[in-house]
């Protein structure tokens, strides 16, 4: 009896190890991210994070472990994750940021120069494929309104619509759903 017991609580953790880490986030290094640009062309998804922020930790163990979210993201982006008070150096685009002040504390540069100083964490900075900033959103956010805001601009809508008339006008099916495909 116990060795079946066994067996089936094996099997059991085993699929759903496999399915939990089916469709995790794939974050790319900064420096990597220029060797990305003649790939399909992505947006860039940047997260910009520090160690003792409870809402960053609170978006990485909620929001982006949804399976459809780190799908989505791995579809329509390049995902990287920056912690915004590195004193290390961040490569990225083929340039150099290095540690600044910022009041009492410090920053990374990249940080500061695409947050436009207001260092308020979480914050996703979207790119487009040339490394133009077409979108910043410092806040935590659950797994629908996140989902609502990477639709908007994987969808290109960011080009024609104002956020707020396109979020009165948001149907997961036709503009999340549609945009995440099953490969």
């Amino acid at each position: 009896m116990f060795f079946r017991v066994a067996i089936i609580f094996l099997f059991v953790s085993g699929v759903y190890a496999k399915a939990s880490a089916q469709n995790r986030i794939k974050w790319i290094a900064p420096s990597a991210a220029a060797t990305k640009q003649n790939t399909p062309a992505k947006y860039y998804f940047l997260y910009f994070y520090y160690s003792d922020c409870k809402w960053c930790k609170h978006l990485e163990q909620t929001t982006f472990t949804d399976d459809y979210t780190a799908r989505f993201i791995n579809q329509k982006f390049h995902a990287v994750k920056i912690d915004a008070t590195t004193e290390d150096k961040v490569e990225f685009n083929q340039e150099t940021y290095k540690s600044v002040s910022v009041g009492k504390y410090e920053f990374n540069e990249l940080a500061v120069e695409l947050l436009n100083g207001k260092m308020s964490f979480p914050a996703i900075v979207i790119l487009d494929e040339k490394f133009n900033r077409i979108g910043v959103h410092q806040n935590y956010y659950n797994v629908d309104d996140f989902q609502m805001i990477m639709a908007y601009y994987a969808g290109g809508h960011y080009k024609t619509t104002l956020f707020r008339h396109y979020s009165n006008n948001y149907c997961k099916d036709s503009h999340f759903y549609n945009l995440v495909s099953d490969k």
